[in-house]
């Protein structure tokens, strides 16, 4: 059994002596729900887990339907932004929320 997960991964973008950060977001399955720390490979760099959100899906009980899961990592260098993007991850839109809804 794995367990889908949503992640964000955030990446420290310099430019002109400013720091921005860039979000990308895909889901991912795991063999298991990791703890806060645990470093994650996701083939183009590795990032510990920072932050563990899971709400229940729906109106169902929790005990009837999984609950929906969110990981957030530490941010990454900037440099890691591109690798990202080209293994599959999208760009986290401005507006769209980074909690679970």
């Amino acid at each position: 059994m794995t367990i889908s997960a949503r992640c964000i991964r955030r990446f420290q973008i310099k430019a002109n002596g400013l720091a921005t950060i860039e979000c990308v977001t895909k889901t991912i399955e795991l063999p298991e729900l990791p703890s806060l720390h645990t470093v994650l490979d996701f083939g183009d760099g590795l990032a510990p887990v920072t932050t563990i959100v899971m709400q229940p899906m729906g109106a169902s009980p929790p005990a009837v339907s999984p609950p929906r899961i969110q990981l957030r990592t530490k941010t990454e260098p900037g440099d890691r932004l591109a690798r990202a993007l080209e293994a599959g991850w999208d760009p986290l839109a401005a507006e769209e929320p980074e909690e679970p809804a």
